[in-house]
């Protein structure tokens, strides 16, 4: 049929995830929350357990550097920006409430782990700055 497009391949998606992988410039690890234990001071302090390592990922700003003003949030450590986008392979276990890690240190908690914009090579996250 004339204008219509074929379905991709199952080799074709695999190239695509690599190529697109191997353009990922970082590596993160995802922990989850195991729920509260009491501490020494009478409070409670969130646990978290590994649910993976190494793996690749791509963190940037939610809306892109245009629309900056709108995602930036005042806290005791000064403006930091409130949404970032973060890409990892298709089929990473991720929910909302994890925490993402990259190898920079900085800790992100996803907000919203199926944006429905997530194409078929690369699952992408929404996720706050924690610190």
């Amino acid at each position: 049929m004339p204008g219509s497009m074929l379905p991709i391949s199952v080799s074709e998606l695999a190239h695509q995830m690599t190529d697109i992988l191997a353009l990922t410039p970082d590596t993160c690890t995802i922990t989850r929350p195991t729920g509260q234990a009491s501490d020494a001071a009478g409070g409670f302090t969130e646990g978290y357990t590994t649910v993976a390592s190494g793996v690749v990922c791509n963190v940037f700003p939610a809306r892109g550097l245009s629309s900056l003003a709108d995602d930036v949030q005042q806290t005791d450590k000064g403006v930091v920006l409130a949404q970032w986008l973060i890409q990892l392979p298709i089929g990473t276990d991720v929910k909302n409430r994890d925490r993402i890690t990259p190898s920079s240190g900085r800790v992100f908690e996803v907000i919203t782990s199926d944006l429905g914009e997530s194409y078929n090579v690369i699952l992408s996250v929404k996720a706050t700055l924690v610190e």
